[in-house]
């Protein structure tokens, strides 16, 4: 049982109702939804989602060339089959469904805090307090109301944690269906999987209060993880290595460690409360407004930190709260450990590492009385009002990016009518959003089209980031080459090579656009090369995505102004 200090005003909660977790979902999928609708904007700050739905395509209309990713090994299967429950008529298309179970996760999520800081706070206004920082956080705001993939196994990832803090006695049944939810969590996304086995051990740990009592519960959680990604793995035709270990990013340009990403990770971690902002370029972050704003999130977060701490040392006594604690401070510490070595600014990878920032807000409030005797009314409203404060400033930060789906679908009629995708290979970085919406509308190509091939009339294009996260032991003098000899192949078929905003980029642009998978080197020497053997003629504009240019061969270009 939690203790319950002197502090906390309100009368101990020893039971809840069946109806506030309810109740909470269902105020919190509400909100999230009319996000939903008031942006017009699922693909906020990532395409990734609109990347996924291409193939959730292929679940939902259950194509027999449908296929699963071990990185998601569930998430195809288990999402196809629900959004085929959801009218498109309602809905909308499947990467606009996407979201909306992305926003019942979300409500989830908060109804999942709400057990657990009712279980550690005893305190029914406390839990609340938890709810709404949880729903005023930048990146859970935002994870909610896009399409990106991190909410389904998260979800899983919060459930493991109900699992474990709110029944009475932490027992192996308790312990065995926790392993379940950690299990289900990576097999809808498996970044995370080590962050949130290696937590649960080290919450196992502290809960024991020695190793040797460890030994046999962290045993048991261990053993209980295994069963089902094998199964799931066998059952979707993959060797069921698979389920346990994805591997995925590794061998790419994703990992490895740098110097850049411990800046993008002190970025990251502030997002994640103030912004919701995925910010892979260092020229944003040095900003001089941009960096007084991430300081005090920084500042904000320390200092519930230690709050939180300092109260989980008070209330060691209680099982729970050493379980919990250990979970969450061990999350963190891995999670962000995992980030350096991977993108530590990207939304998905910061919000399973943050989980612990409501239940330390929520210390605060409970801990206000012992914090401010006097003043701890004032203490506790000031809180609520700088959540709803939060929560504004999280949700009007993307308000000038509504409607922007709309716009996407006008731009890519727009894109087709400069540059016909029957004979266009494009020359993109390929982080473009514009990227992104062309393959889902037109169907992925080749970066190597042949006249009278399936891939004419599809989106084909060659990547120059490419060279950096599928090839990254590629040299600068090999990667050259590779993109030179895409462009000269497509001009020889005959095909209009047409590139976007890159094409008229500084050196200094190039090298920031890398900045999180590759080394200057690698982007200077293909900017330099591909401006030496060829020359870019302006054809058009796609208003908010880029502007296109015809590339043709400077010596073709010469020979021709000679002979006039």
């Amino acid at each position: 049982m939690s203790p319950s200090p002197a502090a906390d005003t309100d009368a101990d909660v020893v039971a809840w109702h069946w109806w506030e977790p309810i109740l909470i979902f269902a105020i919190g999928l509400s909100l999230l939804c009319a996000l939903i609708v008031f942006y017009d904007n699922v693909h906020r700050a990532t395409t990734n989602g609109l990347w996924k739905s291409i193939p959730m395509r292929l679940w939902v209309e259950h194509r027999t060339e449908r296929y699963t990713d071990p990185g998601n090994l569930l998430y195809y299967p288990v999402l196809g089959s629900l959004l085929r429950l959801m009218p498109a008529e309602i809905f909308g298309p499947v990467w606009r469904r996407l979201a909306y179970v992305n926003a019942g996760c979300g409500a989830g999520v908060l109804a999942l805090t709400y057990l657990i800081a009712l279980r550690l706070f005893r305190s029914r206004s406390t839990a609340f307090v938890a709810c709404l920082v949880q729903g005023a956080m930048g990146f859970f705001l935002l994870l909610s109301t896009i399409n990106e993939d991190i909410m389904p196994g998260y979800v899983w990832f919060v459930a493991a944690l109900a699992c474990a803090v709110v029944p009475r006695q932490f027992t192996a049944p308790v312990i065995m269906l926790t392993a379940q939810c950690v299990a289900l969590s990576w097999l809808f996304h498996s970044s995370l999987q080590l962050p949130g086995i290696g937590a649960f051990c080290v919450g196992i740990l502290l809960w024991s209060g020695s190793i040797r009592a460890a030994a046999s519960p962290i045993a048991l959680f261990v053993a209980a993880l295994v069963p089902l990604p094998i199964l799931s793995a066998l059952r979707f035709g993959l060797p069921w290595s698979e389920g346990l270990w994805a591997g995925k990013g590794l061998g790419t340009g994703w990992a490895g460690f740098s110097l850049n990403k411990i800046i993008l990770m002190w970025s990251g971690i502030a997002q994640a409360l103030v912004g919701g902002e995925n910010v892979p370029g260092l020229d944003v972050i040095f900003v001089r407004s941009y960096v007084v704003v991430a300081t005090l999130s920084w500042i904000v977060l320390l200092a519930v930190g230690v709050c939180w701490l300092s109260t989980a040392r008070r209330a060691r006594a209680a099982a729970e709260w050493r379980l919990a604690t250990g979970v969450l401070a061990a999350v963190f510490l891995l999670g962000e450990g995992m980030n350096l070595y991977i993108q530590p600014q990207d939304p998905q990878m910061q919000i399973q590492p943050m989980t612990w920032v409501p239940f330390a807000a929520a210390c605060v409030y409970w801990s206000a009385p012992r914090l401010a005797p006097f003043q701890s009314a004032w203490l506790r409203g000031g809180l609520v009002a700088a959540s709803l404060l939060l929560a504004g400033i999280n949700v009007n930060r993307y308000t000038p990016f509504r409607h922007a789906d709309s716009v996407a679908q006008a731009n890519v009629r727009a894109t087709a009518s400069l540059a016909p995708r029957e004979r266009t290979v494009f020359l993109l970085h390929g982080f473009e959003g514009m990227n992104s919406w062309l393959t889902a509308e037109w169907g992925a190509g080749t970066d190597s089209p042949t006249p009278g091939s399936p891939d004419i009339g599809h989106f084909n294009a060659i990547y120059v980031g490419t060279e950096a996260t599928e090839y990254p032991n590629r040299s600068p003098e090999d990667a050259v080459t590779s993109v030179v000899s895409l462009v000269d192949q497509a001009l020889d078929r005959g095909f209009d090579v047409v590139a976007g905003d890159i094409w008229t980029q500084p050196e200094e642009a190039w090298v920031d656009a890398f900045a999180t998978i590759s080394t200057p080197e690698k982007p200077i020497a293909i900017r330099n090369a591909l401006h030496a053997q060829f020359a870019g003629t302006k054809i058009g504009e796609v208003p908010g995505w880029t502007s296109l240019y015809r590339l043709t061969r400077k010596r073709a270009t010469a020979v021709a102004e000679g002979a006039e």
